[in-house]
């Protein structure tokens, strides 16, 4: 670049987002459970939503907002 020359510069603004995951277990958390199910939702946006656990007991959530507040429930 030279002297008195303007630079250009692309700037991409990508949203934060969190994560959450679970892994259900057995009462003695020996074994993985498959099929549980969990209600999430929040007050402070419109997000009520279900999930199930999958073959390996595994819950993963994406795409939640770190500035509001999920609640969590197990339903089955």
């Amino acid at each position: 670049m030279e002297v008195n020359q303007t630079a250009t510069q692309a700037i991409i603004n990508k949203e934060v987002t969190g994560t959450f995951t679970l892994v259900k277990k057995n009462a003695s958390k020996t074994v993985n459970l498959e099929g549980a199910k969990y209600r999430i939702w929040s007050e402070d946006v419109n997000y009520d939503e279900t999930f199930t656990t999958d073959e390996n007991g595994r819950l993963e959530i994406n795409g939640l907002d770190p500035d509001v507040i999920y609640y969590l429930v197990e339903i089955k």
